[in-house]
């Protein structure tokens, strides 16, 4: 498991960290204002496909995880729900 949290981490810091590249390259670069505002945009563009991008791949690997937590805890919360409406509290007395 710590596995894939630190894969997911260096993923998201190496996204975070180009994102911030190329934003203060663009900001810093002598450009005309115009051009600097029409690469954000184009640069926002790219940015927004890649989030796209890795929301998938998570949905991907997470999905499966989400169905067997849900398969596993929905009886659960069903049975407390059953409980509470019949007065039960769940104590052993």
């Amino acid at each position: 498991m710590a596995d894939k949290q630190s894969e997911g981490s260096f993923m998201m810091g190496f996204v975070v960290g180009g994102v911030l590249g190329v934003v203060a390259g663009l900001l810093l670069a002598p450009k005309p204002g115009s051009e600097t505002r029409a690469d954000l945009a184009d640069y926002g563009e790219v940015v927004r496909e890649r989030a796209e991008e890795v929301a998938a791949q998570v949905r991907e690997r997470v999905g499966p995880a989400v169905g067997t937590v849900r398969d596993a805890v929905g009886p659960v919360v069903e049975q407390m729900a059953g409980a509470r409406s019949s007065g039960d509290d769940g104590s052993q007395n």
